[in-house]
């Protein structure tokens, strides 16, 4: 994907046999971010080299989007995760959904 500041983004997903993998690489004019969310691991790269990033300690990720939810819908605190980001994800899914079927970019539509 490319956003329209020209920052060039690729996501990659995979469920194998013992493991998975889950790589997003945002590639930038200053730089390269990595990142693993299987390994918990982020880098910064440009020409100067490479520097991890820490991001903390991993986190069960789908338990703690519930939790909030559920405290939202409570009403006990506002929803950490909108409705408008929840419609762009999905526009986001459905550009690479047609961009592997068609092979080319896909623009992102809202």
């Amino acid at each position: 994907m490319e956003t329209r500041n020209g920052v060039q983004i690729t996501l990659e997903g995979s469920k194998y046999v013992q493991g998975r993998h889950g790589r997003v690489d945002l590639i930038g004019p200053k730089g390269m971010l990595l990142g693993d969310h299987m390994r918990n691991a982020l880098e910064f790269l440009d020409q100067k080299g490479s520097r991890p990033i820490n991001v903390g300690e991993p986190a069960m990720t789908v338990i703690n989007v519930l939790r909030d939810a559920t405290q939202a819908f409570r009403g006990k605190q506002p929803l950490k995760i909108t409705v408008d980001d929840g419609l762009a994800s999905l526009a986001i899914a459905q550009a690479c959904y047609r961009s592997a079927q068609s092979g080319k970019r896909e623009m992102v539509r809202d």
